[in-house]
């Protein structure tokens, strides 16, 4: 097991960020890329055409509706994971990670509508299959979102259920993300997709984002043959207001051409978790009443570098919580849990198709439920979740865009390293957690 302290990953995160950021000179806002000359005429395969063929129709001319557009996409992946300790049981099989269909709507030239619907069945296959039998079993998104071009300080106002961007890695859409899971401290503490509005003004030079949000999702438990119930996740499409809110700032500053800093922050009501959780229904927030995520963004040509230093504040321990995505509660009495993010990328070629990844991620306190959550199995523990102190995790992947990221293959390994504060693993003898896992992704959207 690796022993890095705290101070040393966020020395390292810092300076990182500082670099990327300081590239330029103050108020230089060149930044130096490197243009290499291709020697041949790069040329889209002909299976690339296909994704052509989406948009229904086009035609900015017409004052009512612009554009119709059929979205979606079908994530697919092989995992397999070694772990170490006599309380934990390696895996592996093909997993349907997810699979999406929906529509965007582009009208009066300032409106965008767009959808997205998980696609579940009682064969198992699709997102969250294992809870529910329906073709069509949640919304995943829908929003309406208005963009006016002249009316300053106005940015756009968005309404529905839609993705909280307070981390960097979950800003980036699942279509886009360079490793095939992201961090175990996003996947820990972050909310789901609340219904609620989100208005964006441009003050002061930036522009900033101010969210609220609803705190859960009514939740609704049907009966399917046999006589056993499942819990259905279409119940998870419609808001209840009545158990406190999510509130959410964004803003961003560019340093020069190429980097982009960001800072998100989310409040969560998680004083409410304990009536979420005895109404039966499912919180929406995230897994600590304060999150702050400082992030950069750097593009340089082929080179990419994505940061984050990451804090969560008053880490929710209610019990019998059903979790945000996150699995089960803190039992463990931790108040703060601090996390890193390094993630740098480069394409390789003239045609850029093929690309070489790699990210460092840090979390003082997180739950491995995710990513790897359906192989990690602990034996003896029907809960499937763990909470691990000092988790390190040290990446290293391959991406290959047949398509962009309309048709791409994707392939990597990670290590990962911590101290499970779970009583059972410790009395087992199994606290030192160590786990290797092996990944193979076919990713494609619409």
């Amino acid at each position: 097991m690796i022993k890095v302290t705290k101070n040393i990953c966020f020395a390292i995160a810092i300076g990182v960020s500082l670099l990327t950021a300081g590239a330029a000179k103050a108020g230089d806002k060149e930044c130096l890329i490197i243009d290499d000359k291709c020697p041949i005429e790069c040329k889209d395969f002909k299976i690339c055409d296909i994704f052509d063929k989406t948009t229904l129709y086009k035609n900015e001319e017409n004052c009512l509706i612009q554009s119709v557009k059929f979205q979606g996409r079908y994530h697919g992946q092989y995992e397999h994971i070694d772990v170490d300790g006599p309380r934990y049981a390696d895996g592996d099989y093909w997993r349907h990670r997810r699979f999406r269909v929906g529509t965007k709507i582009v009208f009066l030239n300032d409106f965008t509508f767009s959808t997205n619907w998980n696609i579940g069945g009682s064969d198992g296959f699709g997102t969250n299959a294992n809870n529910n039998h329906d073709t069509f079993n949640s919304i995943e998104d829908m929003s309406i979102t208005w963009k006016p071009s002249d009316l300053d300080p106005l940015v756009s106002i968005q309404v529905g259920k839609v993705k909280n961007k307070i981390m960097r890695e979950e800003s980036v859409s699942s279509n886009s993300i360079k490793t095939l899971e992201r961090s175990h401290f996003v996947n820990t503490y972050n909310a789901q997709r609340p219904w609620g509005a989100e208005v964006g003004l441009k003050l002061g030079g930036l522009k900033h984002y101010f969210g609220l949000w609803s705190n859960s999702f009514d939740q609704e438990v049907q009966p399917v043959p046999g006589g056993n119930a499942f819990r259905n996740d279409a119940g998870q499409n419609w808001a209840r207001w009545d158990h406190g809110v999510i509130g959410t700032y964004r803003t961003s500053y560019e340093f020069n051409d190429c980097t982009e800093a960001h800072f998100n922050y989310m409040y969560t009501d998680v004083s409410s978790y304990g009536d979420i959780a005895n109404a039966g229904d499912i919180e929406a927030g995230g897994s600590a009443e304060h999150i702050f995520s400082l992030g950069t963004v750097t593009e340089s040509g082929r080179f990419e570098l994505l940061t984050d230093l990451l804090f969560a504040a008053n880490v929710d321990n209610t019990p019998g919580r059903s979790g945000a995505g996150q699995g089960n509660e803190n039992p463990f009495g931790e108040k703060d849990a601090w996390g890193v993010v390094i993630l740098p990328s480069y394409k390789l070629g003239c045609c850029e198709r093929l690309e070489i990844v790699g990210r460092y991620q840090y979390g003082s306190f997180v739950n491995d439920e995710d990513p790897y959550d359906n192989v990690d199995n602990k034996v003896g523990n029907t809960n499937n979740s763990d909470w691990m102190k000092d988790l390190h995790g040290f990446y290293a992947g391959l991406n290959y865009y047949i398509c962009g990221d309309n048709l791409k293959v994707m392939a990597g390994v990670e290590y990962l390293t911590g101290e499970s504060v779970d009583a059972a693993n410790i009395a087992a003898g199994a606290a030192d957690y160590d786990a290797t896992a092996f990944s193979f992704a076919v990713r494609s959207k619409w």
